[in-house]
């Protein structure tokens, strides 16, 4: 499987490049499972509202086919009630 790594300074938009990469992969390659690694709480927290629909900077605003189906973003805290309930019929994943 394709491992990235971003390493660049803050704030410069690490976050939305991730977004971009994962939008390209599941369009252009039809990839739909998604592993984000978080290094910290406060990382993993944003990141977690970064991927939630409709927040100030959804990392997939603009992107036609994930606005009617936005990807079911998994997470350590719902890992335990979402993550066995999925099935291949959801078209895209992202594990944080």
């Amino acid at each position: 499987f394709p491992s990235l790594c971003f390493a660049l300074a803050t704030g410069v938009g690490k976050t939305r490049l991730m977004g971009a990469f994962i939008s390209y992969l599941h369009q252009a390659h039809g990839i739909n499972n998604f592993f984000v690694l978080a290094p910290n709480l406060t990382i993993y927290k944003k990141l977690i509202a970064d991927f939630t629909p409709g927040t100030s900077k959804y990392v997939f605003k603009g992107i036609a086919s994930f606005a009617t189906e936005p990807p079911e973003v998994i997470t350590g805290d719902n890992y335990e009630s979402r993550g066995p309930m999925l099935s291949d019929l959801v078209k895209c994943k992202v594990n944080i």
